[in-house]
């Protein structure tokens, strides 16, 4: 019995579940269509009805042979309908035509800061995350406490940051057909397009409103604007500002709200925990971590670590400290260090060797144990070389470049595979064409390229031998797939021009905005400004808008209504400058994003991040100091001046800090500039003072304390340098005596005691002489000698009593091969004289001779060793190659105008020839000779150009040697001046020759004139010969010194009738000597050069 009744029981529970199932797709069928929604359209035999059919925007789906059928707000059976009578026009059989609902879909556009801003189709059941997954996912920046969703004249704004914190769903609304959701970028995007790095962007801030953003500035790792959160402490906030740095006053942090100043000693709070040491953060809170003034760390409690470390100091000590462990403290040896030779000095001044090299290669030596006192100096290898700005040596250097995900240099090895560099490389990206790699690999000179499929050899395997082999120096491109036209199929054409990725035209839907454009067009280029777009129109209008305020906004007015065939353009910022390079966000970032230099409020000096930032008039300078990235450490921001309108103004930062008064901040208008200038540090002196200086990686004046010991000062000073020489430290009392200290023999052991130091005292630790540092002060007068002239190093070395004079040759590379060995000068310096030695080496070397023929050297001797002319068949040489007593010179318009060789054989056609001749805009009826030889340095004119015409050989004038000849220019009419009005500007200058002078001009006046110093030209040791009044004399000047200081002081007096020289370098192998000549120097012997120009 009791069989049939539970039969019947579930055939009951049966019928009324198909019935409800019955009712609920009635019920889905007859509610309306919505775009979106897929819909089957059945007709057998016809293969264009196979696919499910969208509603599009416009409420119509597109059927085969008909073409558009509105069914938008229609049930299904009123859609069947609708389809039935639209195909009728083209089909006949339509009796078993059915459709159905295929899928509930909505709608929705996403734009703003996502990767790839559209319209997309989703599930009826998915919700914002969704659809943000759907175009692409958001871009690092974008905003997500503020994200909006547009649907008609309504505005949704919601907190997806809150969503995605918590999981609930209720807070963000769910998607309707029709939505547009908008994501806003973040304000520290600012008007230039860039890519952020993640880190970054973290670091700088997340602040959304300025004005309610807590400012976090001063010694802190990241100062930025970051967004007040109840219950945030200001711990909270100086740990999301990267923690203080090591240089932070802890005691003294300052805290202003609602501008009321108030201070806050973490020292305290950390020593004690008691919260009620905490200061309250409010809205708009801004704190700031002043700077620590240092002291030497030294007593029982303190280590020390010196010399090749990457962070030499003092370090406080700990009992269960190791040697290990106060190396890695250090920061560990840098890559000069000689690891074999560690000094570990105790605090009884006894010394222990370290090998660290043994310890780490066998382990069985062991470390020593480090105690209170202790110090380690680690030396400098002497086997180093100046490191290289690559990291891997050319011999054993391997590139990749291309599509990999990190293309770069890579160290190789033999045993190093293409696979290998390739997964080094971080592998292929997705757009890699990895069938048509290419390996590059060098022979001598010469280039190989081969070409491999490893798409094919991945898939159907194959010999390695197939694989191409790697050796240094190889070089492997992977290509990029060519891209898919990405312009849409729309049938709205615009060209998209200027700072995109792929400029050209795109083809976009009919409702597409300028954001769906730029997408089309490849996406805007790190670079672009996005505060001056433009959409430029066929009747020549042109509509300039605000980009960046539509992604800080949303609001779909701040853009204009695209029209078929506009064309948008999209501007560089100013940042990019003449030169095409490739950014990267970050320093893009850091240089500012304002697109109109006149409006943009500039902020530089000793702040982070100097730029041109854009106007906002509610932006305070403490919100301009932030976006410059906050001050520096050296800043003086008691001085901080701002210029407003040609109005300056001082800005007492501090006093602002102090006392959180806002009316001493000035009010900003466009255009303001901000300068905050460097603090000038206070001389520190008196008895509680110490001083380290020289070659040491901190020098400066540090606080004395007592029991301060040698080792504690040098400590504290960083530790000497690599180019420190140790074996010849100062001491310098503060009674003046002089101490002096070996620190080498001490960290060998040898007994050495270190003095003491008293208050006042100085160290200064020297250069090492052996140093390859070009300075001259690496060797002290009183050991160096000089080698000057035609040498292949010439420049000062160190002088030993051994040294001869072929050592020092030796020394200095060896003659070149225009050296005149036969005319060798030997200069002695004796009692304020010089006396000069000549000496034949070339006889020397050839026939030998007795060894005390060769000069002696002594320290501050000067070798010079002549050249002979490049080729003595046109007798063309430097102006250095030949005695004066042998020369003649030739200036103005000829070919090649200097100093040349010159005989009692040649005439004055010769010399002509020589200097290449006279160039086409010579005056050749008015060419000078003076000849210095004869009393009176007579001027004669010559009339070369009626000798050619004539050929009368009497026009032409006799030369000598010392004689000078001026070829002047047809151009210039400075004949027809008085050479007493003119000054005669001469040498390495752009247009050599004579010009007009007034008294309001200056030797910067006249070398513009003349276009200007050469290349080439010898500025340190320009001449002014002055003839013109009181007595004849010349005078130095160094152009490069002025251009360093401003100093008008420095320029030399120019009257009417002087002559200015400007040497050129190429042509004075005798600077060196040319530089021991005082800068004001006899003008008897210039006066006959320039007296009759």
């Amino acid at each position: 019995m009791k069989a049939p009744r539970l039969l019947g029981i579930g055939l009951m529970l049966v019928t009324i579940m198909m019935t409800v199932l019955a009712s609920s797709q009635e019920s889905t069928d007859r509610a309306p269509l919505g775009v979106g929604d897929q819909i089957t359209v059945f007709l057998p035999g016809e293969d264009g009805f196979m696919e499910p059919f969208t509603i599009q925007r416009n409420g119509t789906i597109t059927l085969p042979e008909v073409g558009d059928v509105r069914v938008e707000g229609l049930s299904v059976s009123q859609a069947q309908a609708a389809i039935r009578a639209a195909l009728s026009q083209a089909f006949r059989q339509l009796d078993q035509l059915a459709v159905s609902l295929f899928k509930r879909n909505v709608l929705v556009t996403v734009l703003g800061y996502v990767d790839a801003p559209g319209e997309y189709v989703l599930d009826a059941e998915s919700n914002v995350q969704i659809a943000l997954s759907a175009a692409g996912g958001l871009r690092q920046g974008a905003q997500l406490d503020g994200v909006q969703i547009r649907r008609g004249d309504q505005t949704l704004s919601f907190n997806y940051k809150r969503y995605l914190d918590t999981g609930d769903p209720d807070l963000i609304p769910q998607l309707q057909t029709g939505d547009r959701i908008f994501v806003p970028a973040s304000p520290l995007i600012g008007n230039v397009e860039i890519d952020f790095d993640g880190r970054w962007l973290a670091e700088a801030g997340d602040a959304a409103d300025e004005a309610a953003s807590i400012k976090v500035l001063g010694e802190v790792h990241n100062p930025a604007n970051f967004a007040f959160r109840d219950g945030a402490t200001i711990i909270d906030y100086l740990m999301r500002a990267g923690g203080v740095t090591r240089y932070a006053s802890v005691e003294q942090i300052r805290v202003i709200n609602d501008g009321e100043p108030k201070l806050f000693n973490m020292q305290r709070y950390l020593d004690t925990g008691d919260s009620r040491f905490l200061v309250p953060i409010t809205e708009g809170a801004t704190i700031f971590v002043p700077q620590q003034k240092d002291e030497i760390r030294a007593g029982q409690s303190t280590v020390y670590v010196m010399g090749e470390v990457a962070k030499p100091g003092a370090y406080e000590g700990r009992d269960d400290a190791t040697f290990i462990d106060v190396l890695a403290n250090a920061g560990g040896p840098t890559r000069f260090a000689d690891t074999r030779n560690i000094r570990l000095i105790r605090g009884d001044g006894s010394v222990e060797m370290v090998d660290l090299v043994s310890f780490t290669e066998r382990g069985g030596t062991q470390l020593p144990t480090i105690e209170a006192g202790d110090a380690l100096f680690v030396p400098e290898k002497t086997e180093t070389d100046e490191p290289s700005w690559l990291k891997t040596p050319p011999e054993r250097a391997i590139e990749i470049i291309g599509a990999v995900n990190k293309p770069g240099r890579y160290e190789w090895s033999q045993e190093m595979t293409l696979f290998d560099l390739i997964a080094q490389a971080g592998g292929p990206t997705p757009d890699a064409d990895v069938t048509n790699l290419q390996v590059v690999t060098r022979d001598g000179d010469w280039a190989n390229s081969i070409r491999f499929d490893m798409a094919s050899f991945l898939e159907n395997g194959g010999s390695f031998d197939e694989v191409p082999a790697l050796d240094a120096g190889s070089i492997i491109l992977v290509p990029d797939r060519s891209r898919d036209d990405a312009a849409g199929t729309g049938p709205l054409k615009i060209r998209v021009m200027g700072y995109v990725r792929e400029p050209g035209e795109v083809a976009l839907s009919e409702d597409a905005n300028v954001q769906q454009a730029l997408t089309a067009a490849g996406g805007l280029r790190q670079g672009a400004q996005l505060d001056r777009m433009q959409v430029r129109r066929a009747n020549d209008l042109v509509v300039t808008f605000n980009y960046k305020r539509y992604l800080d906004t949303g609001q779909p007015d701040t853009l204009p209504v695209l029209q078929q065939g506009d064309e948008i353009f999209v501007p560089s910022s100013p940042l990019t400058g003449n030169i095409e390079v490739e950014f990267d966000g970050r320093t893009l970032s850091e240089r500012g994003d304002s697109g109109d230099a006149r409006t943009a409020i500039k902020v530089f000096g000793e702040v982070n991040a100097p730029g041109s930032f854009a106007f906002d008039q509610d932006t305070t300078l403490v919100d301009y100091l932030m976006r410059a990235g906050g001050v520096t450490r050296y800043a003086n921001i008691r001085d901080i001046r701002v210029l407003t309108d040609d109005e300056p103004q001082l800005v007492d930062l501090n006093a602002y800090l102090d006392t959180g008064n806002s009316q001493i901040l000035p009010v900003l208008d466009q255009g303001s500039t901000i300068f905050v200038p460097k603090q000038q540090e206070d001389t520190l002196a008196g008895d509680s003072f110490v001083y380290a200086m020289g070659e040491v990686a901190a020098p400066g004046a540090f606080t004395f304390r007592p029991r301060t010991s040698f080792i504690d000062l040098l400590a504290n000073a960083g530790g000497p340098t690599r180019f420190a020489n140790t074996r010849q430290i100062r001491l310098i009392r503060s009674n003046g005596d002089i101490v002096p200290i070996d620190l080498q023999a001490f960290t060998e052991g040898r007994g050495t005691e270190l003095p003491e130091i008293a208050p006042g005292d100085a160290i200064f630790i020297p250069e090492k002489a052996e140093t390859t540092e070009k300075s001259w002060l690496s060797i002290p007068p009183e050991r160096a000698i000089e080698v000057i002239g035609a040498v292949v190093r010439p420049g000062r070395y160190e002088w030993a009593p051994e040294m001869t004079l072929f050592d020092l040759i030796a020394e200095a590379g060896g003659p070149t091969e225009q050296a005149d060995l036969s005319s060798l000068q030997v200069v002695h310096r004796q009692n304020g004289r010089a006396r000069t030695q000549r000496f034949d080496a070339d006889r020397f070397l050839k026939f030998g001779g007795s060894l005390s023929e060769v000069p002696k050297l002594t320290a501050d001797s000067l070798v010079v060793l002549p050249e002979l002319p490049q080729d003595p068949t046109d007798n063309k040489s430097q102006w250095v190659q030949q005695d004066p007593e042998d020369t003649i010179y030739i200036m103005g318009s000829v070919g090649a105008p200097g100093r040349y060789a010159f005989n009692n054989q040649m005439d004055f056609l010769d010399i002509l020839n020589a200097a290449d001749g006279p160039n086409t805009s010579a005056d050749l009826r008015n060419i000078r000779v003076t000849h210095r030889s004869e009393p009176g340095a007579r001027v004669s004119k010559v009339n070369l150009a009626l000798y050619l015409e004539t050929g009368d050989d009497s026009i032409l004038p006799s030369v000598r040697t010392g004689d000078v000849i001026y070829i002047p220019d047809q151009d210039r009419q400075w004949l027809d001046i008085s050479k007493e009005s003119t000054v005669r500007v001469l040498g390495a200058v752009g247009s050599p020759g004579r010009y007009e002078f007034n008294s309001e001009m200056t030797i910067l006046d006249l070398l513009a004139e003349a276009g200007g110093p050469e290349d080439n030209a010898l500025v340190e040791k320009i001449l002014i010969v002055n003839l013109s009044c009181c007595r004849d004399q010349a005078r130095l000047f160094n152009l490069l010194d002025f251009a360093k200081t401003g100093n008008m002081k420095q320029l030399p007096v120019v009257r009417a009738g002087d002559t200015i020289y400007v040497p050129d370098i190429s042509r004075s192998n005798w600077r060196q000597v040319f530089d021991k000549f005082q800068d004001i120097v006899s003008a008897v012997s210039v006066f006959a050069l320039f007296s009759a120009l």
